[in-house]
């Protein structure tokens, strides 16, 4: 096979149609990208720059795969561009490749260590759950380039993670003189929870909160931080119409159906009552899971169990969900389905390959998943890892829901939290299946109420730890003070000391009532 050429050799009518593709591109024109493109691949299919032009259109039309496979085809053939090479790792890093993307990219700054190479070494990096390397990448870009706004927003989410807040305000503060990032900015900014603005802030805010000539995105992430704005300043009406408006501008792609989610919960309801097969008694036993709500305690019960020498704090892991769907896949057969037919060697190879998938974490005696989504599976935790412990985090109803409504989320993710009648059916489906793993398991799954750790610190971590088959250890205590990366919606939260306050409830009080009666309405339909 010949070796593809360098760009030098390109011909004069290839380089234009690279340069029209790439302009293009730059436009947001993809179709006319897209045909340069596949005219420059047909006159010079042997070069490197026309399928790596390709990839990064078809990455844009959201065709990772393909894109992956025709760059993984040009660095056979040419493996010591940069260019390539650092196409290819953020490829693999959006199909969830993280190790083979950081591999990739480290040998793309190898060869040019230039800003975008940094800038994509970094996002690997802390999608691959190393926040510690992924925030000197994003360091080293900027240096690099100062003006690269990918890059000082990774800078912010790597000073929050390692709780430098005041650090990723001002960078965050800095991205909001940028009128086409100060939506996103802004709301970076004060999604930090801890951060006080100033009332020329809030006029700020305000003034682009009211311009119609954003984009849709823009005009629900200034409202959602004019939200956040108005609830520090204690403008509480003012906030929850703030927040309304924000649910109602947000798309909730995909589309939620509570009814299906409903008949889900059901369905594994009914399956585990009934015994079933499971691996051996004290496989897993290193592991606690914590599951519930997002805004329901869950980085807090971690931060918690972080402070102790023998726990190592893995965050959100998707590996439980990931062994079960491609399990789904093996058999043909969605999950609860093929449950009852499972054998004892069956979950037992499941639970080896969910250990096997997150042996970086188990250097310690315990280490926690803290994947609030995980807990319609805690039957299916118990048949594959029965040694494992299951904390399930609880927070008043309204509370959390007014929370979670406060909040926006990643693109496609919780999108039953922008509506609040299916935020609170979420809710009491949780709390349903809740009981009854706790009826079924009260050895290995344990709720762990928001409300008592802040009336009772010392009782609830101690009684925390007990059950997680953990002595008791005084740094527990001041988990705040705990060195870890945390990249949840309470980051700077779990960073402070606990503090008994007024809930948000009664703060809002006949304001927050359509979020009661939407609770309401919910608890009756599952009784």
């Amino acid at each position: 096979m010949n070796a593809r050429k360098s760009s030098t050799t390109e011909p004069p009518r290839v380089l234009a149609l690279l340069r029209d593709g790439e302009r293009l591109l730059l436009r947001n024109d993809l179709a006319g990208a897209y045909k340069a493109a596949m005219c420059a691949l047909a006159l010079a299919p042997e070069l490197a720059r026309p399928p790596l032009l390709m990839a990064r259109i078809l990455r844009r039309y959201g065709r990772s795969a393909e894109a992956l496979t025709l760059l993984q085809d040009t660095v056979r053939e040419h493996g010591d561009d940069a260019d390539l090479l650092r196409e290819l790792g953020a490829s693999l890093s959006e199909t969830g490749a993280f190790a083979d993307a950081v591999a990739l990219l480290q040998r793309a700054v190898a060869l040019r260590a230039d800003a975008d190479s940094w800038y994509e070494l970094g996002v690997a990096c802390d999608r691959n759950d190393q926040p510690a390397e992924s925030l000197q990448a994003a360091r080293q870009a900027a240096r690099l380039a100062p003006n690269h706004v990918g890059a000082q927003y990774l800078l912010a989410r790597g000073l929050m993670a390692q709780g430098e807040i005041d650090e990723a305000a001002a960078v965050y503060r800095k991205l909001t003189r940028l009128p086409a990032e100060a939506a996103k900015a802004w709301f970076g900014l004060l999604d930090l929870k801890t951060v006080a603005i100033t009332p020329a802030e809030l006029a700020r805010i305000e003034a682009l909160e009211r311009d119609t000539r954003q984009s849709r995105d823009n005009r629900v992430l200034s409202a959602f931080a004019l939200g956040h704005a108005y609830e520090a300043a204690n403008r509480p009406a003012e906030a929850v119409a703030a927040f309304t408006r924000a649910n109602r501008l947000h798309p909730r792609v995909p589309p939620w159906d509570a009814d299906a989610q409903t008949r889900f919960v059901d369905a594994v309801q009914h399956t585990f009552a009934q015994p079933l097969a499971s691996a051996p008694g004290n496989l897993g036993e290193q592991v606690i899971f914590i599951v519930g709500l997002p805004r329901s305690g869950s980085t807090l019960t971690e931060q918690i169990l972080a402070a102790h020498p023998d726990v190592d704090a893995a965050s959100e892991l998707p590996y439980l969900q990931q062994v079960l769907r491609e399990e789904s896949t093996r058999r043909g057969q969605g999950f609860p389905d093929w449950a009852p037919q499972a054998t004892a060697e069956d979950w037992q190879r499941l639970g080896e390959d969910y250990l096997q998938r997150s042996a970086r974490y188990q250097s310690r005696r315990r280490f926690t998943d803290k994947m609030p989504e995980n807990w319609p599976y805690a039957g299916a935790i118990r048949a594959m890892l029965p040694g494992a412990r299951i904390v399930g985090c609880q927070r008043d109803a309204v509370e959390t829901c007014w929370s979670c409504y406060k909040q926006l989320f990643a693109p496609g993710q919780l999108v039953y939290s922008y509506d609040l009648d299916d935020l609170a059916r979420y809710c009491a489906d949780y709390r349903h299946l809740w009981q009854h793993w706790r009826q079924r398991w009260p050895q290995a799954c344990r709720t762990q109420s928001y409300e008592a750790l802040l009336a009772e610190p010392e009782a609830e971590i101690r009684a925390l730890l007990d059950f997680c088959g953990l002595p008791f250890d005084p740094n527990c205590l001041d988990f705040h003070l705990a060195r870890r990366s945390t990249r949840t919606a309470s980051a700077a939260q779990v960073r402070r000391p606990l503090t008994r306050s007024v809930p948000r409830a009664e703060r809002y009080g006949e304001l927050l009532a359509p979020v009661a009666e939407a609770v309401a309405r919910a608890q009756r339909r599952t009784g």
